[in-house]
């Protein structure tokens, strides 16, 4: 069966409020009384539809819809996620065992030759899934083999103005490849339109029109992907490179406080404070937006679809990820350490990821839709993304991701963002790290690798 997208909760009397919140800009009235006030539904729709046809949508985000998505692939996920003004909670591949999880089945996969081979191609990956976790592999490294057709289960929670964006982009040139993603977002907009039909006929769910890019197209032709699938998978390691920053970021972030202190009155105009002073004011909550103006944007090469989840969860950075639907995802792939320590599953893994990039070959020259060749490839395979973050969310960052119980894929790409941004900006984050060391004490509870002294040793907090 087909996963589904459900609403399961929304925001009572959309209209209503949307309605109230819109009067609230041309009256004098406070919100209170212009909630009890906007009570007549046919009033409210035509005032809605009126500014949604005028693309006023600012006033949409007060009303908010929580989303179930069932059974769908882990592809479907990962382009969801990228949504970045919305909150998730994933079902953790870490964790749960994916074993009896299911796989999504493309249309063009559904009969013929073509569908015995991905059948067989996929019941031969959760095998090697099982067999890993049978050899002691840990779940976390054993699911680098599951295919980008596995299931997924997650909540997603939007506001209305998002939501629709959300849906009239899947519904666009752009995701005409997909017809997983358009079929889900087809459905939740007959489900969005039940509960609010006053953005029926608005034109808010008509797809935005992309210019056709005559470079590219003639890049993209030239393109032979049955050829490049023909070459074997290579190893890789996640390699990080800052390509861009802030020039000066220390040194920017102290003349941002200053200037914040100075139009305060706390300091006189001729009294000059230290940059390393200036900094440290920077990592107080009251002055801790002064970090933004440092941004830094990194190149991580390599990343494995696996580790990529656990990148793109963090909502305040700026993260270009490549359609995975046109990238040869299967020549590339990460080896988790415990595979590699065991003969037995390392053979195991690498036949595993030969068959990938053998049945990706085989179905591609077999005439399927090129789009579905994404489904084929596995949590292992690799991909080059890059990411632009402000100091602020960075530390934020760091302190969640050079944690002991943060996945190591991830931890190492922390662990060498720091060292890479530590050397641009050494007073930024002279202490920067785990939470415990810039907390002080584990946040983590019971989770605790009971290590934060040593933790504070080795960050240098």
């Amino acid at each position: 069966m087909p996963g589904v997208v459900r609403i399961l909760m929304h925001t009572p009397e959309m209209d209503r409020l949307v309605g109230a919140a819109s009067r609230l800009v041309t009256t004098d009235a406070r919100g209170a009384s212009l909630w009890e006030s906007s009570s007549d539904r046919d009033r409210n729709v035509k005032l809605v539809r009126q500014l949604v046809r005028m693309r006023h949508l600012s006033v949409l985000e007060h009303a908010v819809a929580t989303l179930s998505f069932e059974d769908v692939s882990v592809f479907v996920e990962q382009y969801v996620i990228q949504f970045r003004l919305a909150s998730f909670t994933v079902k953790s591949r870490r964790y749960v065992d994916f074993s009896s999880s299911g796989y999504f089945v493309p249309r063009s996969l559904e009969t013929g030759e073509a569908a015995e081979q991905y059948e067989r191609y996929v019941t031969r990956l959760f095998q090697s899934y099982s067999r890993l976790q049978e050899m002691g592999i840990p779940r976390e490294d054993a699911r680098f083999v599951l295919p980008y057709c596995v299931h997924s289960n997650f909540l997603c929670t939007m506001n209305l103005r998002e939501l629709c964006h959300f849906i009239s982009v899947s519904l666009s040139k752009q995701a005409q490849g997909c017809e997983e993603i358009r079929t889900l977002a087809a459905s939740l907009r007959d489900q969005l339109v039940s509960i609010a039909p006053f953005l029926e006929d608005t034109g808010i769910f008509d797809g935005p029109e992309f210019a056709d890019k005559d470079v590219y197209n003639q890049v993209a032709a030239s393109y032979d992907l049955a050829t490049d699938l023909a070459t074997a998978p290579s190893e890789c390691r996640a390699d990080v490179e800052i390509i861009s920053q802030t020039p000066s970021p220390d040194e920017t972030v102290a003349s941002a406080v200053l200037a914040q202190l100075r139009r305060e009155g706390v300091v006189p105009g001729s009294r000059e404070l230290s940059v390393d002073s200036l900094v440290r004011l920077a990592s107080d909550r009251r002055w801790m937006r002064n970090l933004e103006h440092a941004v830094f944007t990194f190149s991580i090469n390599g990343i494995s679809l696996a580790g990529l989840t656990h990148l793109t969860r963090h909502r305040m950075q700026s993260l270009c990820v490549p359609d995975l639907e046109r990238v040869d995802l299967t020549a590339r792939y990460v080896m988790p350490e415990t595979v590699r320590a065991s003969e037995a599953a390392q053979s195991l893994y690498s036949e595993t990821v030969a068959a990938a990039r053998e049945a990706q070959h085989k179905l591609a020259s077999s005439g399927i839709n090129r789009s579905d060749l994404v489904y084929l490839s596995l949590c292992g395979n690799a991909v080059d993304v890059t990411t632009s973050m402000n100091a602020r969310e960075l530390l934020h960052f760091l302190a969640l991701r050079t944690c002991n119980r943060a996945q190591w894929e991830i931890r190492g790409i922390a662990e060498n963002m720091l060292s890479l941004v530590r050397n641009a900006a050494p007073r930024i984050f002279s202490a920067a790290g785990p939470s415990c060391v810039r907390l002080r004490r584990c946040p983590e509870g019971r989770m605790t690798c009971g290590n934060a002294s040593e933790m504070v040793r080795r960050y240098g907090g």
